[in-house]
């Protein structure tokens, strides 16, 4: 079959609106790409980029009344774009807590014993700036409202 004849029969079958529509639609995808590539990283303009921490589990409840602190194990993780130094501090220790050379991520066991809220953050190990922090709330049952009142379906006359 000659060139020519494929060309007459697929300009037959698919008219000037088709040709121009799966153009279009085939350069969908490469126009989604550079955009995702453009807006979707995280990244600043400089390339440097925020960590993110996170603490496992995220809030201690004291059972007992007169227990007046939290004592138990908790997991933090961080994990950032862009490989740098960072040190994790806290503010019931006065030190670092552990520091990571040229990381993406990390993450570090604690064992908690406070009567009060602990924050967690991390540092560039040469700067004094706090960028990624979280807080590990203590709460008391004896904090909760007894009287709570107690829920009803819509439906219910009584």
């Amino acid at each position: 079959m000659s060139s020519n004849r494929a060309q007459n029969i697929y300009g037959h079958i698919f008219g000037e609106k088709s040709k121009k529509l799966l153009v279009r639609c085939a350069l969908i995808p490469i126009a989604l790409t550079l955009v995702d590539g453009f807006w979707g990283s995280s990244a600043r303009a400089d390339g440097e980029s925020e960590p993110v921490l996170s603490a496992r589990p995220g809030l201690c409840i004291l059972k007992e009344q007169d227990s007046s602190n939290c004592e138990m194990a908790v997991k933090l993780i961080w994990n950032t774009a862009v490989k740098d130094s960072f040190c994790l501090y806290s503010s019931v220790s006065e030190r670092s807590l552990q520091c990571w050379l040229a990381a993406r991520e990390g993450q570090h066991h604690f064992e908690l014993s406070s009567p009060q809220d602990v924050e967690f953050w991390l540092q560039r190990s040469d700067s004094d700036t706090r960028l990624a922090k979280i807080t590990l709330r203590i709460v008391s049952l004896s904090q909760r409202n007894p009287q709570r009142r107690r829920r009803r379906h819509v439906w219910s006359v009584l």
